[in-house]
Formats: C-alpha cells, structure tokens, sequence
C-alpha cells in the first residue's frame, strides 16, 4: 500500500461488496456521509496496523487458509455481480461442502503448536461483514498483533450458526483454537489455499508478521 508508512492520512469511501475496513473503523458505506470524514473539521486520524505475507504482499484486514480461500475462490466476480454480499454466503456453503480438516503446523513468536482443524483465520480486523459475527470479541486493528484463529474440526457448522452464542462461557474454546501473535509460521498437511484480503495467494506454507501501525487512517472523531 502505497500509504504505508506515511503521514498522509487514508480517506476511504466505500464501493466495494462487503467494505469491511469501512464497517471496522465506523465509515458509513454513504458516500456523501463517509466524504464528510475526508474533510470534517472534527475527523480524527487513527494508526492501524497492517500484516505482511512473504516478502512484499500486505493485507489491512485477514488471511485465510482452507476455508476461507476456498470461499473467495468461489465468489467469483460474476457471482458478486450477480448476488452482491450474498454471493460470500452461497461460497461459503459451496465451501462447507468441499472442506476437509487439515493438520496444521504453527510457530508462534518463536513457540510450536500442532492441531487439526478445518480452516485458518489470521485476522489483523475482527469484523467478517455480517453484524454480530466475529471470531473473537478482542480482535483489534490497532494493537501490534494479530489474532490466529484455527477452527476445530468439528465445528465449523456450528461457528457458522453460533453467533452471538460464540462468546459464553466455554463456547469459544470448544469451536476455536486462538492465539495472539507478531511473527507467524503456518504449515499444513495436506496443503491448503491461501487468500489474502479476498485475492488468492497461493497454498501453505507462509510466512506472516504484523507491521504495527503502519497506515494513518480518517475516522469520524469522537462527539462532545
């Protein structure tokens, strides 16, 4: 991104399918609404993070692997054309169907973890475009770290489903396995497909890192 590491401020005025850094930040998918932002005496500038796959490839919101791939793989531009934010929904069940569980290999800041599970999150931004619905509560785009988030293999239906329910007590620890990380190494077996702000990227393994604060964006300042 061309603004990485820079003083200039990000305005972003939504016109994508789902816009979901605008939803993340507070920026209202009206664009006379989110160009007040651009502008507005009481606009404030907020420092996100972003994360970085390989040697060059950033993203500002997620990377997934096997599931999450295979959804983007699916929700092809005539399907968004076609259906527009439904169409991830459709790609998600046409997904569901084709998944299998995979052994994944992690390291961690320099720590080993091995379990199975059904897909990889590497979320920088919590929001996933359907109100109510993230992986965990305290996933932030601003805090130096990114949230490593394995789907066991027996639930990713029941995440689908969850919702809210996600978040009680124990719930979350029987669906999900989460970690908080800067420096991340992800290896599978068998190799998965890997997404990378909803473009494809090749399969596992890969290599990813936080770059902390690394874009100035606006955002609606704070009344009163």
């Amino acid at each position: 991104m061309g603004l990485r590491g820079v003083d200039t401020p990000l305005a972003i005025l939504p016109g994508g399918t789902a816009n979901l850094m605008a939803v993340e930040l507070g920026i209202p998918k009206n664009l006379e609404q989110a160009a007040r932002i651009a502008c507005g005496q009481t606009s404030q500038v907020r420092q996100v993070d972003m994360g970085r796959i390989g040697e060059d490839n950033f993203f500002l919101l997620r990377v997934g692997i096997g599931f999450g791939a295979r959804k983007v793989q699916y929700a092809d531009r005539a399907m968004k054309d076609k259906y527009g934010i439904l169409a991830y929904t459709l790609a998600g069940l046409k997904a569901l169907k084709d998944q299998n569980k995979a052994h994944f290999k992690l390291e961690l800041d320099g720590a080993a973890h091995e379990v199975e599970g059904l897909a990889c999150l590497i979320d920088n931004a919590g929001n996933m475009g359907m109100p109510g619905v993230a992986p965990a509560r305290d996933v932030s785009v601003s805090d130096g770290l990114l949230d490593v988030i394995i789907v066991r293999s027996t639930a990713l239906v029941n995440l689908l489903t969850a919702g809210p329910k996600i978040y009680e007590a124990g719930a979350k620890d029987e669906l999900m396995y989460h970690w908080q990380a800067k420096q991340i190494r992800i290896d599978t077996n068998p190799a998965q497909p890997v997404q990378v702000d909803g473009e494809l990227a090749g399969t596992t393994p890969v290599d990813i890192q936080v770059v902390p604060q690394a874009v100035s964006v606006m955002v609606q300042g704070q009344e009163g």
